[in-house]
């Protein structure tokens, strides 16, 4: 290293060489540093950018200019604008402060109560509008049953008092659309709308007051393979532009406000859509594999997806963006249900797990469920129990905080038996449905039943109540939103073959169509109808069931049902 240095009032100069030192011959023949290096001080200044500079070059060190205490510094034009409309008047910013906050965090939790009251009380009124009843009571019963309903503790005890009528019965098609099985469904809260999707790809509204298809979104085309490689292409062909499934729709959900609705299919995307119009709003991608399952978190717009990608994704429809992914599972996550808590429950298929997912903690809960098949279906009957089912026939019961199942019903819908006799295999269950905070719950199969069930005690035990027919496979079911048994309903969605695949054959003599089963209180007289008058009306007789196997008893015993507590 060599130094130079000057006088003072003069720039140090520091040079740093990496090379060796060199010879005394070596520095005869250098130039004149001191001139290099008084010119460099004078006219030369260092670039922008740049830590040092080599002598003689026009790359250096500047003079630091000097400190002047009095000297104005221009402001630029963002402060500019930002000062533009601000004023010197004195408390203004103040008053715009107060402005804002209007009312304190009591005040807010007062204004919401009253409106929540106000809400209830009008809700009460046009239920009982027809009847002289106290307001006060009423608002007193339902403010007591949201909070029972919140802690997972509101229980109904309704199977026993129900039925059905077998003329109410009448089934939603559509022959010329309508070519695959129903797949799934979903009703609106105000009952008066049925969304339901099939292998097809279309996308159905059903009105319940005209007993037909109002709305339908066709399926994309799109070239198969085959003929991309003969050359063909899509020049000429004039398809919907609002249409974006090309293949099997597989799940399908709608907000609790019927602002959105949802629905998934095999080319791992997640629509959205307006339940009104069914326009086209928003298409979610990021699932790996084949969406399986959709769900909104109550009074939400909170949408959970399950994936064959082994995953549950959690999206916002208020931002229309992704919130987060949930993992665990070990295989095809089929199914996943959720309520008003902030908590998601699923099934995992062949890993034979259950797991409710606590989203604000960020644990989970593992149940090992069927050890022998996959986990295909599970629902809340309220916020601590839920039922189970999968392809090896069994129908399970849980509670949250137990690991082990309160009851397991084996062959739950009979043996179907193969190989000339030789063997016999319980039948899948295909569908599961529950009246939420109630103990009453449906299950479907391939045995051309829908099968009705009572919780008992504690979520124990489960007894048949109603064997109701339905031939096919019932790959879809739901209870309506009715509190009233009057106005209660199932919408039941049929197909010819699983809702899955094409393993298991063809039915024949099964309607591709959705079945709309009234709930009537028990003792009620049935009403005879003449089957001339509606042509939408269900007759399971023509599917080759007697009349004497339409309606059973509730205390009908099952001979393939087997009860094990634990």
């Amino acid at each position: 290293m060599s130094f130079f240095i000057r006088k003072r009032g003069e720039r140090i100069t520091t040079a740093i060489n990496k090379k060796p030192k060199p010879s005394n011959t070596e520095m005869k023949n250098r130039p004149n540093l001191k001139k290099f290096e008084f010119q460099r001080g004078r006219g030369m200044k260092r670039s922008q950018g740049s830590r040092g500079g080599r002598i003689g070059t026009n790359q250096g060190f500047s003079k630091k200019p000097k400190f002047d205490p009095n000297e104005e510094i221009e402001s630029s034009t963002d402060d500019e604008e930002y000062n533009e409309g601000i004023t010197d008047k004195p408390g203004q910013i103040e008053q715009e402060e107060d402005d804002e906050i209007q009312e304190t965090a009591q005040e807010k939790k007062i204004r919401l109560a009253k409106l929540y009251l106000e809400e209830i009380e009008k809700e009460e009124q046009e239920r009982e509008e027809n009847e002289e009843v106290d307001v006060d009571l009423l608002v007193a019963k339902r403010l007591r049953e949201d909070i029972l309903e919140s802690e997972g503790r509101l229980r109904r005890e309704i199977s026993d008092s129900i039925s059905f009528d077998p003329n109410m019965i009448f089934s939603l098609t559509s022959s010329k659309h309508l070519k695959k099985s129903v797949t799934c469904l979903c009703i609106s809260h105000d009952d008066k709308w049925i969304f339901s999707g099939c292998k097809d790809g279309h996308l159905f509204k059903w009105s319940m007051n005209d007993k037909k298809k109002v709305l339908m979104v066709k399926r994309k085309e799109t070239l198969s393979k085959r003929k991309q490689k003969k050359g063909f292409t899509m020049e000429g062909k004039v398809g919907n532009p609002n249409s974006c499934h090309s293949s099997a729709i597989t799940s399908i959900a709608i907000s609790s406000d019927g602002k959105y609705l949802a629905t998934g299919d095999l080319n791992k995307q997640v629509v959205i859509w307006h339940p009104d119009t069914l326009a086209r709003i928003h298409i979610f991608t990021g699932h790996r594999g084949p969406v399986r399952s959709l769900v909104f978190r109550h009074k939400t717009h909170t949408l959970y997806s399950s994936s064959d990608d082994r995953s549950i994704r959690i999206w916002s429809l208020d931002e229309m963006g992704y919130v987060e992914t949930l993992f665990g599972h070990q295989d095809t996550v089929t199914s996943v249900d959720a309520l008003s808590r902030e908590r998601a429950i699923s099934s995992g298929g062949r890993d034979s797990s259950i797991r409710v997912w606590k989203i604000v903690e960020e644990s989970q809960l593992v149940y090992n469920a069927h050890p022998n098949g996959s986990v295909d279906i599970v629902k809340l009957i309220n916020e601590e129990n839920f039922l189970s089912g999968g392809d090896d026939g069994l129908l399970c019961t849980w509670n949250v905080n137990r690991k082990k199942p309160l009851v397991v019903l084996p062959k739950s819908h009979g043996v179907e038996k193969s190989f000339d006799g030789l063997y016999e295999f319980p039948r899948w269950i295909s569908s599961l449905a529950t009246w939420t905070n109630t103990d009453l719950v449906a299950s479907g199969s391939n045995d051309g039943f829908l099968r009705l069930w009572k919780c008992g005690d504690r979520f124990k035990t489960l007894t048949p109540v109603l064997k109701i027919p339905c031939v096919g496979w019932i790959n879809s079911i739901q209870f309506s939103h009715g509190a009233e048994i009057n106005s209660k309903f199932l919408a039941v969605g049929i197909g010819k073959e699983h809702k899955s695949g094409r393993w298991s054959g063809s039915l024949s003599g099964v309607k591709n169509s959705i079945i709309i089963i009234p709930l009537i209180p028990k003792g009620k007289p049935i009403e005879e109808s003449d089957s001339s008058e509606s042509s939408p009306n269900y007759s399971p007789s023509s599917n080759g069931l007697q009349s004497s196997q339409i309606c059973t008893d509730a205390n009908e015993s099952n001979s393939n049902v087997d009860i094990t507590a634990s």
